[in-house]
């Protein structure tokens, strides 16, 4: 069967969108997790104790934040392996701040 191609087949139907995730929502949150944390860090209080936030400030950066992008994109035809995007990211700041 010969098929075609040409600008017109390049176009998306109303179901293809569908599967395209927000990615406002998929990058902002985990991004504004991240932001957060580091800010926390610089705060006063952390610096007089930093043991008290800092269990709390990993498993943010290490679990909430890939597991948020997770769910933007759980129900698109995005790969699931970019979560290791964050993983990696949360990895290197927790590593930098903490």
């Amino acid at each position: 069967m010969y098929y075609k191609l040409s600008i017109y087949n390049l176009t998306m139907n109303s179901e293809q969108l569908k599967n395209l995730p927000n990615w406002k929502l998929a990058y902002g949150i985990p991004i504004c997790i991240f932001l957060s944390c580091f800010l926390i860090t610089l705060s006063s209080r952390f610096k007089s104790n930093p043991e008290l936030l800092s269990n709390a400030i990993l498993a943010d950066l290490l679990i909430t934040a890939p597991l948020v992008y997770f769910f933007a994109i759980r129900k698109t035809n995005v790969s699931k392996i970019t979560i290791l995007r964050f993983l990696v990211a949360g990895v290197l700041i927790a590593g930098w701040i903490l």
